[in-house]
């Protein structure tokens, strides 16, 4: 039997008053990565949220795709490749596996190398690069990025900010969780400096990075735009950079342009802490784009370690590994649609109004803080409200519900521009107020709701019940929505009032102040009386008996 008909039947019995269904509420996804509860920045971004639109107890994992895969390529300093928490999630360039065997790196001992069989000094995939199995170092045009010395440390924290392994029970997790890194040395002889950056775009583009991260700039050097086209137009990459560390001498934010995030073409990055906290210490100005987490980013390390590291360098590749994410779930969407996904679907937050050395914030942190359940939700599921509430057939035709009274509840159902079309839209009502009870307590819309649109039923409706000694006053309810075709489904819960009353439809009249004593004429002669009053304001108000404003007052 349908739950549905079971309810109806259960409530049909003398000794029931109401009956309705519970949902049965899945919990959040918690990876067991130890240093889960040491990563704030991870449920300030609802990542927590968004694994679960995954379903990962029966087998799915996020960021992992039916074919393909998406690939983050980390231009930086270098990579420790082999750490424990990012080796499962190294690219692997298959166009170079010479033996067919399906991987290009392989263990001896304890020690990952590159797999012997496959080293042959040749192109085989023709991309420009010979035996590039996980990357290129860009700086000394050979196929290993790994660190030269425990000084490199930076791309490989960067990398683990993007997607070190997640739910492995090891070291930290990760908003990418199972999305690929390609690893781009391009750091000669200092580690504190990016020599070959603009370089290694072009390399992690050549080699077929869909996203690529820039944890590094300069306060000046905004001449490669055309490099960035090139990479954005022909390649269709996705380049997110850092915004900056603002000014080096005084620490304090600076308001400068900086590059390559000030570029077009490039989601630009600054940072916040925890509670949303903007330290005045991060770049801010009219090129950023978001911000994401930047202070007390817990990561990987060299030498297999795990630290505590702050920065736009860090809020940077979560920005990335979120972008690589929804890549993977819209595996044919276009690079411009991601950015504006992860662009347009951010949470605004206080500090965005606040100031930094007097200088005000409004409009120099982008569009808010980075929610990658949000953007990707928006192309999954729609954002429902409820547009309009209408008492209908209630005993008297008065349009109000009265104790005693039986009424028609319709709902008039709106959608987010920008959010996905909703089908199958189902609400249920429930209150846990003894004042009433639902006769029916389910509406199901047969028209899909699209995005930016609203609709409602013609025939069904809620029906709802007062009993006669019920009290007077706003009766709270829950009002719970569901759309879609399969799982995940789309739900959300609304809190609404159903208004039990004795006045009069638009009545009481409480918005003026009302200076002298009604009265009651036929002024219109269609034989019913209005009602006419004057105000402190000067004007002569007329409102109909059914208390609708009178025409010409």
């Amino acid at each position: 039997m349908d739950i549905d008909d079971l309810v109806k039947q259960a409530e049909s019995l003398e000794s029931i008053r109401t009956s309705e269904t519970i949902a049965i509420i899945r919990p959040t996804y918690i990876p067991n990565d130890p240093r889960w509860n040491q990563q704030y920045g991870l449920p300030l971004i609802e990542a927590d949220l968004a694994y679960d639109l995954w379903d990962i107890e029966g087998g799915e994992l996020p960021g992992q795709m039916e074919e393909g895969e998406i690939v983050v390529g980390v231009a930086d300093d270098a990579l420790e490749w082999d750490h424990p928490d990012l080796i499962d999630n190294i690219w692997q360039n298959l166009g170079e596996d010479a033996d067919g065997d399906g991987v290009v790196i392989v263990q001896d001992g304890n020690t990952w190398i590159f797999d012997p069989d496959d080293i042959n000094g040749i192109d085989d995939d023709e991309d420009g690069y010979e035996d590039n199995f996980i990357g290129w170092d860009v700086s000394y045009n050979d196929n290993d990025p790994m660190p030269p010395n425990n000084n490199y440390y930076h791309g490989t924290s960067v990398a683990g900010c993007v997607s070190a392994s997640t739910d492995n029970s090891t070291g930290v997790a990760s908003v990418g969780w199972s999305v690929k890194i390609m690893g781009l040395r391009c750091s000669a002889n200092d580690p504190q400096y990016i020599t070959d950056g603009y370089q290694g775009i072009l390399s992690a583009a050549h080699m077929g990075a869909n996203v690529i991260n820039c944890s590094w700039g300069s306060f000046g050097g905004g001449g490669n735009q055309s490099l960035i086209n090139s990479v954005f137009n022909s390649y269709g990459c996705v380049i997110v950079a850092s915004a900056g560390n603002g000014d080096p001498e005084t620490g304090d934010t600076n308001f400068e342009s900086h590059y390559p995030s000030g570029l077009n073409h490039v989601i630009s990055v600054s940072a916040i802490g925890p509670n949303d906290n903007f330290g005045c210490w991060a770049t801010a100005g009219t090129t950023v784009d978001l911000c994401a987490p930047g202070e007390s980013v817990w990561t990987t390390d060299v030498n297999n370690g795990y630290h505590s590291v702050w920065g736009t360098s860090f809020s940077s590749p979560m920005t990335a590994g979120a972008a690589a994410l929804i890549w993977s779930r819209f595996p044919d969407a276009e690079n411009s649609w991601i950015e504006e996904r992860i662009i347009t679907n951010t949470d605004e937050f206080s500090d965005m109004e606040g100031s930094c050395q007097g200088v005000s914030l409004e409009g120099m942190l982008g569009t808010g803080r980075l929610n990658i359940f949000k953007a990707l939700s928006a192309g999954i599921f729609p954002s429902l409200y409820i547009d309009d509430i209408n008492y209908l057939n209630d005993s008297d035709g008065d349009g109000v519900f009265n104790p005693g009274e039986q009424v028609k509840v319709k709902l008039i159902i709106g959608n987010e521009e920008g959010w996905a079309d909703a089908e199958n839209v189902v609400a249920t009502i429930s209150s846990e107020d003894d004042r009433i009870a639902f006769i029916d307590n389910t509406i199901t819309f047969d028209n899909t709701i699209p995005s930016g649109g609203s609709s409602f039923t013609l025939l069904d409706h809620f029906l709802v019940f007062a009993f006669e000694d019920a009290g007077l006053g706003d009766v709270p309810c829950t009002v719970h929505l569901q759309a879609g075709t399969s799982e995940p489904f789309y739900t959300t819960d609304i809190e609404i009032d159903l208004s039990i009353s004795l006045d009069q439809y638009g009545f009481p009249i409480d918005n003026l102040i009302i200076k002298s004593s009604p009265l009651i004429s036929d002024v219109d002669g269609n034989s019913i009386g209005e009602i006419y009053f004057g105000s402190d304001n000067g004007n002569l108000y007329g409102y109909t008996i059914a208390g609708y404003p009178q025409y010409g007052f």
